[in-house]
């Protein structure tokens, strides 16, 4: 079963995570989101979508490529949005749109990263 994990990240934070998990993953593969919307895709059973939480759910260009994602109806896809506090409605809006297509988010994790956004939470250490 060959498994690709599509990242984006804004700050570096998701594609940490996405390393890390291809690193765990026995063959993962890495392709970023915005690379993949371009055209460039990689066939996958197992399909990992590694983003941050903007604003309490997925970024706009995760939801596009949500949207379009190349996968067969038995994929199975998962998710994992980083964060500093709360993932809000996340996975479940993430689920709605992949389920518009006939396909299923089998999973949906959060990792808890440092705060980014100074004006919140200050500088990490």
């Amino acid at each position: 079963m060959a498994t690709v994990l599509y990242w984006f990240s804004g700050t570096g934070n998701s594609l940490a995570v996405a390393r890390d998990l291809a690193d765990r993953l026995a063959g993962a593969r890495l392709a970023a989101i915005p690379h993949a919307l371009a055209g460039h895709t990689i066939a996958g059973d197992r399909i990992g979508l590694v983003f941050p939480v903007y604003a309490f759910g997925p970024p706009a260009i995760v939801s596009r490529f949500a949207a379009v994602l190349p996968a067969g109806r038995d994929a199975y896809v998962f998710s994992v949005a980083t964060m500093a506090g709360l993932a809000g409605v996340t996975h479940q809006v993430l689920r709605r749109s992949l389920a518009s297509r006939g396909l299923r988010l089998a999973a949906g994790w959060s990792v808890v990263m440092p705060g980014n956004c100074i004006r919140f939470y200050g500088a990490p250490s």
